[in-house]
């Protein structure tokens, strides 16, 4: 079914009965255009679907102003908490993805504004409505975790993209990183390295957040390997010590798969030395410190490409809930850490 055409000035004028120049005019508040006018074509453009390109009214606007400059407009990132570009802020993995975002988008001539999904005196709906009357046409979501109803946005008004594990109850465009070829590419590393029984490792919640990714390669690649080495997933419903070395006695992995790095204390605690008795891998590194072998991604980039997804639908003229889902996975680049045997010389260059 072929796409309606998107509602022009002209269409408006036709409709309202006056000239173009006057219904810009009255779109933009301008003091030219009387109250009543204004007014008039505004509840016209929005009855009608009107929808400005954002990249063609930053152009006009600075040929108004009479000055060339790169300025495309203002982006929004939602996210949690106050602002990663704050004096002070931590340098965590929502700090990083944040500046990648914001790097982007003053390459690309945008200003990259941060807004607080879970301020106490904000819903959706009210945040919403402050992200457009500043004239806001792009909206990152970096909640990285499952938003509530009240929080959500009124998605048809804006060019959206969500990071990770963002979650709203409907599919956005998204970047990600591949978290299922990493899960598969540490079996295939374990292998070579001659370890046959792989375990793997997680939280019910982060096979949930994850929509059973890491799981489902573990199972996959699992598939090809003889039956005597394979080992049944833990799939933890309590991130604690006691199950997880209960499942560490019952099935004997010689390496596990983790979701994440309490595994290193509680090996040790339980007498066991890592890489000796048993090895530790990572899907996706956090803490190089620790030594853990596994994959890192670039946070910077997840910030980024989802840049690149909205200013994407912005010079498409596209808003609101995508029919056809882009998601951007982003490969992670291996870690040698010390918690596997040595590598065959041809793994390590």
């Amino acid at each position: 079914m072929p796409r309606a055409r998107p509602v022009t000035l002209q269409d408006i004028a036709r409709r309202a009965g006056v000239s173009k120049m006057t219904v810009s005019l009255a779109l933009r508040g301008h003091p030219h255009a009387a109250a009543a006018t204004r007014d008039r074509v505004r509840g016209l453009a929005q009855e009608m679907g009107y929808r400005p390109n954002p990249l063609i009214t930053a152009n006009m606007a600075q040929l108004r102003a009479g000055r060339r400059t790169a300025f495309a407009g203002t982006l929004a990132f939602a996210g949690l908490g106050e602002s990663p570009a704050r004096i002070g802020a931590p340098n965590t993995q929502g700090t990083r993805i944040f500046l990648g975002a914001q790097r982007r988008a003053e390459a690309l001539g945008y200003r990259l504004e941060w807004f607080q999904l879970d301020a106490a005196h904000l819903d959706g709906q009210r945040l919403s409505g402050i992200i457009q009357a500043r004239g806001i046409p792009g909206v990152v979501l970096g909640a990285n975790c499952m938003l509530e109803p009240p929080t959500y946005l009124d998605w048809p008004r804006f060019a959206l993209a969500a990071i990770g594990r963002t979650e709203v109850g409907q599919e956005l465009h998204r970047t990600v990183g591949d978290y299922y070829r990493a899960v598969r590419g540490a079996c295939q590393r374990c292998r070579v390295r001659g370890y046959r029984r792989i375990g793997l490792a997680v939280t019910r919640e982060h096979d949930l957040a994850h929509q059973n990714l890491h799981r489902s390669a573990f199972l996959g690649a699992q598939a090809e390997w003889p039956r005597r080495d394979h080992v049944p997933p833990l799939v933890a419903e309590h991130w604690v010590p006691a199950p997880f070395l209960a499942w560490v006695r019952r099935h004997r992995p010689e390496v596990v798969i983790a979701s994440y790095d309490d595994p290193v204390r509680w090996i040790s605690d339980a007498g066991l030395r890592i890489p000796d008795d048993i090895g530790l891998i990572r899907p996706h590194m956090n803490d190089r410190a620790l030594g853990i072998s596994g994959f890192l991604f670039d946070d910077t980039e997840l910030g980024s490409a989802a840049i690149d997804l909205v200013v994407e639908q912005l010079n498409h003229n596209e808003r609101g809930v995508p029919e056809t889902v882009k998601r951007v996975l982003l490969p992670g680049r291996w870690f040698e850490g010390n918690s596997l045997r040595p590598a065959p010389t041809k793994l390590t260059r």
